[in-house]
C-alpha cells in the first residue's frame, strides 16, 4: 500500500480554507447586500463606490474558484489513493482506479457513482478491520457517508440555481435576491465542508490502521520464514 496520510492532510487543509473562504465571500456579499438596499430605498451611491463593490466582488470569486478548484483537485487525489491501496488489498474491487476521478465528469453517472465507490472502500476496510478486531463495532463510520453525499447533491443543485439567478439577474430587485440566497449557501456550504473533512479523516484512520495491519503481515511473515529456514 501507498502511503496516503499527506494527501488526506492536504485536502481537508484546503477544504477548510475553501470553507473559511466562503464565509469571507458571505460577508462581503452581505455588504453588496446593504449597498444595493440603499439604493433601493433611494439612496444615491458615486461610480467609485459602485465600481469598489463589483470589483472586490470579482476578485473574492476569482481566488474562491481557484482555491476550489485545487481542493477538489487534491480531494480526487486522496481518493485514488485510497481506492488504488484497497485494490491492492482486497483485489476484486466493483471498478477501476479510473473510475474514481473520472466518475465526477460523467454527467448522470457523477450523481451516484463516487458515492458507490466511497460506500464501497468503507465497507471493505470496516469490514476487514471489524473482522480482525481492530476498531470498535459500535462507531458508526459509513452513516456520515450518505448525509455526505446528501449535501454534495443539494449543493450542487442550489449552486447552479444560483449561478443562473445571478446571471439572468437585470433589475435591482433580482440583484438583492440573488446576492441572499448567495449569502444562504453558506448554510449548507459549511455542513458540506465539515461532513466532507470529517468523511477523509475516518477513512484516514482506517487505513493507517490497514497499513500497519499488513506491515504486520510482513513481519510476521519474513520472521516465521527465517523460523522454517533454521535462522
Amino acid at each position: 500500500m501507498r502511503p496516503n496520510a499527506n494527501r488526506a492532510k492536504l485536502a481537508t487543509t484546503f477544504i477548510w480554507i475553501v470553507m473559511a473562504f466562503q464565509i469571507i465571500s458571505s460577508i462581503s456579499s452581505f455588504f453588496q447586500y446593504l449597498l444595493l438596499k440603499s439604493v433601493a430605498e433611494g439612496y444615491s451611491i458615486t461610480p467609485e463606490v459602485a465600481n469598489s463593490n463589483d470589483f472586490r466582488q470579482s476578485i473574492i470569486a476569482i481566488l474562491f474558484a481557484i482555491l476550489y478548484l485545487f481542493s477538489v483537485v487534491f480531494f480526487i487525489q486522496w481518493f485514488r489513493r485510497a481506492y488504488f491501496n484497497q485494490e491492492i488489498k482486497f483485489k476484486s474491487m466493483a471498478s477501476t482506479n479510473g473510475w474514481v476521478s473520472g466518475a465526477w465528469f460523467v454527467p448522470i453517472m457523477n450523481l451516484f457513482k463516487p458515492f458507490q465507490l466511497m460506500q464501497e472502500i468503507y465497507e471493505n476496510a470496516e469490514n476487514y478491520l471489524l473482522d480482525k478486531k481492530l476498531i470498535d463495532e459500535k462507531k458508526s463510520r459509513k452513516s456520515i457517508i450518505g448525509w455526505w453525499w446528501g449535501l454534495w447533491i443539494g449543493t450542487g443543485v442550489l449552486s447552479r440555481i444560483s449561478s443562473s439567478f445571478l446571471g439572468s439577474a437585470d433589475d435591482l430587485g433580482e440583484l438583492i435576491a440573488s446576492t441572499l440566497f448567495s449569502i444562504f449557501m453558506v448554510v449548507i456550504f459549511i455542513p458540506l465542508s465539515i461532513l466532507t473533512v470529517k468523511t477523509i479523516q475516518n477513512y484516514n484512520e482506517m487505513e493507517l490502521l490497514l497499513e500497519k495491519e499488513i506491515d504486520n503481515q510482513g513481519y510476521n511473515k519474513i520472521n516465521g520464514d527465517l523460523l522454517d529456514a533454521g535462522i
